[in-house]
């Protein structure tokens, strides 16, 4: 009885259980750079919504996606007259095809991580460029 317990206690577990969930994040630290430094940035989200200002080099905190959907932004960064902007879209993190493992729980695990947005990842760093004449 103990074992079939056991056994019934590890398949509710990996059924409910999603790699990328359980092993990555969908919140990312995310370092702004530019040169020169101290340019102004703004971001804004896929709606033009603005999510954070600040002034290079800066580390904000940005969420990789949510209900099944890659996180899209807009990094405006400003130098006096000029400005320039770099688009960034989270793309799929490896965990995330970790699932497959979990035969023959994989699609739970995959439905679950997109939901949650741990199936996405943004980079580490983005580095702006300004050039001057």
């Amino acid at each position: 009885m103990k074992n079939l317990l056991a056994i019934a206690m590890a398949a509710i577990m990996l059924a409910t259980s999603s790699c990328a969930s359980m092993f990555s994040t969908n919140m990312y630290q995310v370092r702004i750079d530019s040169n020169p430094e101290g340019c102004e940035y703004t971001v804004l989200d896929a709606q033009k919504q603005i999510v954070t200002t600040g002034r290079t080099p800066d580390t904000i905190e940005l969420s990789a996606g949510k209900n099944a959907s890659a996180a899209e932004y807009r990094i405006d960064v400003q130098d006096g007259d000029k400005t320039i902007t770099k688009n960034v879209t989270a793309t799929i993190d490896g965990c995330f095809w970790v699932n497959i493992a979990l035969l023959p729980f994989f699609v739970e695990g995959m439905i679950i991580d997109a939901y949650t947005g741990a199936a996405w990842k943004l980079p580490k760093q983005i580095h702006i460029n300004i050039p001057h004449n």
